[in-house]
């Protein structure tokens, strides 16, 4: 009976800890500049509450070039990471959501990681709410990061038409969307501050990127 409660207890401080919400987080790993260092990580942009975005350059293995998240500086608890029951790194797979686990325990689970295919400049976006990342090349867009409450617009999506809603009247100049190989499929001009896409598009992540008053605005949006 001991010996049962004991592995209950080690299993909750590997995997049952999810969903839980930091004041920060951090971007960490030999993919990164920062290193395996834990007293300089990468500190994320706070979008919201739970939601984080990084522009970075992330570094492909040769070999072990890999990342993962840390939720306090030098410290290896609570870090955020992919799948660790099963011994194996995770390749990101760019524009798709990936699964993040919360690993409690430092000397509990496998210590795996995840990795890019190839070395470049990526926006990285974290939810913790739903413990989901997604990353895309941010070369393909020219995206840059920038704070929520500086992107004059929300873009929303329902049934494959992005809804956007700009957050005073100001006409827009015109808008893009691109998808994640940085192919535009969507388009207008001189419209009103409240507008929506024509087509239904595919399930996946968008950037959306409007002109209004002389500057260009981004943002990213899932269509499911």
């Amino acid at each position: 009976m001991k010996k049962i409660t004991l592995l209950i207890a080690s299993l909750f401080l590997v995997v049952g800890l999810s969903a839980q919400i930091f004041e920060n987080l951090y971007l960490i790993g030999d993919a990164t500049a920062a290193g395996w260092d834990n007293n300089n990580p990468i500190q994320g942009t706070k979008v919201e509450e739970g939601v984080f975005t990084w522009t970075a350059t992330l570094n492909a293995p040769s070999p072990d070039q890999r990342f993962k998240f840390l939720t306090e500086v030098g410290t290896w608890i609570n870090t955020i990471t992919c799948q660790i029951t099963e011994n194996g790194h995770e390749t990101v797979v760019l524009g798709q959501e990936m699964d993040l686990f919360l690993k409690g325990d430092p000397y509990g689970g496998y210590d795996n990681a995840f990795q890019v295919e190839t070395t470049d400049q990526y926006r990285i976006d974290v939810d913790l709410n739903t413990m989901k990342m997604t990353i895309i090349a941010a070369s393909t867009v020219g995206i840059s990061t920038i704070s929520k409450d500086d992107v004059p617009f929300k873009a929303t999506s329902i049934g494959g038409v992005i809804n956007i809603t700009m957050s005073d009247a100001s006409m827009v100049d015109n808008f893009e969307v691109y998808n994640i190989a940085g192919s535009m499929v969507a388009s207008k001009s001189n419209v009103s501050n409240r507008f929506s896409t024509d087509a239904q598009l595919t399930s996946g992540v968008y950037v959306v990127k409007v002109r209004s008053n002389n500057k260009v605005y981004s943002s990213k949006v899932i269509v499911r």
